[in-house]
């Protein structure tokens, strides 16, 4: 009997994330530290595509003003990125699939804090989702803490106030 009833609430449960995964489209997302995009594209471009990744957030881009967009572009996607100013390294990115709505939330970025804010919402959302905000943030072992940590949670707390009936997905390194 006991076996029974867990493979009825097994073959339940499936059907029930069958019709949730339909009725949804929420995107799906990657994070990577890259290290240094710039000799990983050719990789990265196959990773997406062959994933249906509807958005990436890589941090470490490692990327500076002196390297065209062109150099990292991977086609069927938008990049954003945010490059570390004044030091090598660092930096993050995202790259987002052109049929998925995103737009960069740039009030949110500080030049204190390595982040990235997007802005995702599609035409059908769940009902207590007005949007999804996403955020990429790379924190350097050297950073200081209580900066990105404030930054993080007076973002939050914006968004709350401004947004109340959105998502939020943070991802990165720190």
């Amino acid at each position: 009997d006991q076996v029974s009833v867990q493979t009825q609430f097994k073959v339940n449960y499936a059907r029930t994330v069958s019709c949730v995964q339909r009725s949804i489209p929420l995107p799906s997302i990657l994070l990577t530290n890259a290290r240094s995009i710039t000799n990983k594209i050719d990789e990265l471009s196959a990773t997406l595509n062959l994933n249906n990744v509807s958005i990436c957030c890589i941090t470490e881009t490692w990327l500076s003003d002196r390297i065209d967009t062109s150099l990292v572009d991977v086609a069927g996607y938008t990049c954003h990125r945010r490059d570390r100013v004044g030091r090598v390294g660092g930096g993050v990115m995202c790259y987002v699939r052109c049929d998925v709505q995103c737009q960069r939330l740039t009030e949110l970025e500080d030049d204190d804090v390595e982040s990235l804010w997007l802005l995702y919402r599609s035409s059908r959302m769940p009902r207590h989702l007005s949007h999804i905000v996403i955020a990429v943030i790379y924190h350097p072992p050297t950073a200081d803490n209580q900066k990105t940590i404030t930054h993080i949670i007076e973002r939050l707390d914006y968004l709350s106030r401004c947004h109340p009936s959105c998502g939020v997905f943070v991802a990165g390194d720190f």
